[in-house]
């Protein structure tokens, strides 16, 4: 997900997948798109000018599950305490 730095753009992540990108992980972007972080659009993905700045906390939403509980195991605060909302 280090591309959605640059934004994804939709018809590309589908020629890779198959599937749109949206459609794979709707509720991580519903949850980003209500807090005004993301920007989606018929053709791209982007981060907004906040989304930008909690880039790195943003691309951490599409972390498994098992890759969140290995870094609350290493150190609790790798999870985010600047905004609430981010701990999905």
């Amino acid at each position: 997900m280090l591309g959605i730095k640059m934004g994804i753009e939709r018809n590309f992540f589908f020629g890779l997948y198959g599937v749109d990108i949206i459609d794979v992980f709707a509720p991580i972007w519903d949850a980003l798109d209500k807090i005004g972080l993301v920007n989606i659009t018929p053709e791209m993905v982007e981060l907004t000018y906040s989304g930008k700045l909690f880039a790195d906390e943003v691309g951490q939403q599409f972390y498994s599950s098992q890759m969140k509980q290995r870094m609350m195991s290493i150190d609790p605060e790798l999870v985010s305490t600047t905004w609430p909302q981010f701990n999905l």
